[in-house]
């Protein structure tokens, strides 16, 4: 049976999967952080084949760390080459603005901080 639900979890989206499933009972929640594939879907366990895929959910949280998809037009990849980082700004993070957000992002237990930046990782 463990199987099954396994088959059955690897089609739910990745926040789903990452928050509501694991609330459902123990036994899912043992299988979500035992299993190897569940563990590649949420980028907490290393995938070592397949093409670059960055994590939508840090790409959602963090949008000014992850280069834009497509990559963007040819006139704006030497201003973009040109500011790199020294010109962040966290003004339009939602954990920065949302008090109930902010305290969830800073936990120092919080899932984001085990998380892969992209499968297969750099």
């Amino acid at each position: 049976i463990p199987e099954i639900l396994e088959s059955i979890l690897l089609q739910l989206d990745m926040r789903t999967l990452l928050t509501a499933a694991q609330l459902v009972c123990h036994e899912w929640r043992a299988l979500i952080t035992q299993s190897c594939r569940l563990q590649e879907k949420l980028f907490f366990r290393p995938r070592m084949h397949g093409p670059p895929v960055p994590n939508p959910l840090l790409a959602e949280v963090f949008p000014l760390v992850f280069p834009p998809s497509p990559p963007p037009l040819p006139g704006r990849v030497a201003l973009a080459e040109k500011s790199g980082f020294r010109n962040l700004t966290f003004r339009y993070l939602d954990m920065i603005w949302n008090p109930r957000k902010q305290a969830a992002y800073t936990r120092t237990d919080a899932s984001w901080r085990r998380m892969l930046i992209r499968q297969p990782p750099v």
